[in-house]
């Protein structure tokens, strides 16, 4: 399975997914919406659409094929391919791993 802390954000992962989809089937549903309840139900079908993908996260191996990496990543508008160097932040450090990113303090 893996460490608590580990279990925790998969769950919460899960509890994200499920709030979008049932407030999204809930959006679409209602009636009479203004532009703005539209707006809102796009919004948060995107909001899904973010939380499903980083799922694929959870299969085994993932983080280790760059290629899928590679394309998960550019759907969150980044490309992956950042250095130690280009975080100026002194508390963000590159682990072994340049895709997993460790915030330490």
């Amino acid at each position: 399975m893996g460490t608590f802390p580990e279990n925790i954000a998969h769950f919460t992962h899960g509890m994200a997914f499920m709030f979008f989809i049932f407030v999204g089937a809930h959006l679409y549903w209602q009636q009479n919406k203004s532009r703005l309840l539209w707006f809102l139900f796009y919004e948060v079908i995107f909001f899904a659409f973010i939380e499903m993908k980083d799922m694929v996260y959870l299969i085994e191996g993932v983080w280790y094929t760059d290629y899928l990496t590679r394309i998960l990543l550019s759907l969150d508008m980044d490309t992956g391919t950042k250095k130690e160097s280009d975080f100026s932040d002194p508390y963000c450090q590159l682990s072994e791993q340049p895709e997993k990113l460790i915030l330490s303090m």
